[in-house]
């Protein structure tokens, strides 16, 4: 079964402003990164946390410098995404 790219879309936007609020209020620290349970829901953790560490994704390989702020990559959650989600 296929997924929509509307939903899609909507999972990336979830990390993206999942990661932008966190940076908005945090510092990242090492062996933080983004965790997808089976439910599709989204959070910030400790890697030492993860219950499967294969939906475990490192936050400092979801970040990219632009003009000398830190920001989320969306192409680097949008390869999230297509993990989870099948388009056609």
């Amino acid at each position: 079964m296929y997924d929509s790219i509307q939903d899609l879309r909507a999972f990336s936007d979830k990390v993206f402003d999942l990661i932008a609020e966190h940076l908005k209020y945090d510092e990242v620290s090492d062996g933080e990164g983004v965790y997808v349970d089976e439910n599709l829901e989204v959070s910030i953790i400790k890697e030492s946390e993860a219950k499967e560490s294969e939906r475990f994704y490192p936050i400092q390989k979801l970040l990219r410098e632009e003009d000398g702020n830190i920001e989320p990559d969306g192409e680097e959650i949008d390869d999230i995404a297509s993990q989870y989600f099948f388009v056609r």
